[in-house]
């Protein structure tokens, strides 16, 4: 802003506030502007505005900046939206259609596969919430009040010195969205899921060979629209060589 527009902010915290000594001197004017010359005009009036209708007492620089900074900050979704969002996209695009249903795009890679076998860990462990990916969209409870799992695949890797003649390990990294309009539930669940896998220290992959966990992960800052929540990394092996029949079909005796 510029120095006439601090003057018309400074004159409104003054107004406002007429039996407090704000800004007496040019030594206390040129700090305030100092340190609120930066900020867009409209934005720290706007912020003034609403500051000045909650705050018995004059705001300081502090919470001046501080709610200036909620507007221009990015606003993530609650829960209750967050469903929204999920069942809306899904009911209009379906399941399927990955590049437009979200970031609820279908995981599966191929067998033996993580992702799968992840989904249905915690599809056992929690019956009665939908995972994406082992439940049919069609069976989609009302989004207020069940909760979603959501497990896709962020890294895999070929692991380096830990090859066999018959096996190749690969390490991956999956992460899981929890969508639950519970708050409070949220972060149990994803404790209990966290929990079970440390305590199993494997899951157990289609082809009935298990993927050895190394590592569990919380973050309970993280985007669980576009991050996930829970961290679970990997490793297990692929098969260079798959069986083949013998070569004798029948034997007849005489």
């Amino acid at each position: 802003m510029t120095a006439e527009q601090f003057d018309i902010i400074r004159a409104i915290i003054k107004s406002a506030y007429p039996s407090f000594n704000i800004m007496p001197d040019k030594y206390s004017i040129k700090l305030w502007y100092t340190m609120l010359g930066d900020l867009d005009y409209r934005l720290c009036e706007t912020a003034l505005q609403e500051l000045i209708a909650t705050h018995t007492y004059p705001p300081q620089i502090s919470e001046i900046r501080a709610k200036c900074a909620e507007y221009t900050a990015p606003q993530l979704k609650d829960a209750g939206e967050a469903w929204e969002d999920v069942q809306k996209a899904i009911q209009k695009y379906g399941y399927y259609r990955s590049d437009e249903a979200m970031e609820y795009s279908a995981q599966e890679t191929t067998d033996p596969d993580p992702i799968v076998a992840l989904s249905r860990y915690i599809k056992k462990l929690y019956p009665d919430s939908i995972v994406l990916g082992v439940d049919p969209v069609g069976e989609f409870a009302e989004a207020s009040v069940t909760p979603i799992f959501y497990s896709r695949l962020v890294t895999m890797d070929k692991a380096s010195g830990h090859n066999m003649n018959i096996v190749a390990w690969m390490d991956c990294r999956m992460a899981v969205h929890l969508l639950c309009p519970d708050k409070a539930m949220n972060l149990k669940m994803l404790a209990a899921v966290m929990q079970k896998i440390s305590v199993d220290e494997k899951i157990i992959l289609l082809d009935n060979s298990p993927m050895n966990i190394s590592e569990v992960q919380i973050d309970k800052q993280a985007d669980y629209l576009k991050q996930g929540q829970l961290y679970v990394t990997g490793r297990f092996g692929v098969l260079k060589y798959k069986e083949k029949p013998h070569a004798i079909e029948s034997i007849i005796t005489m």
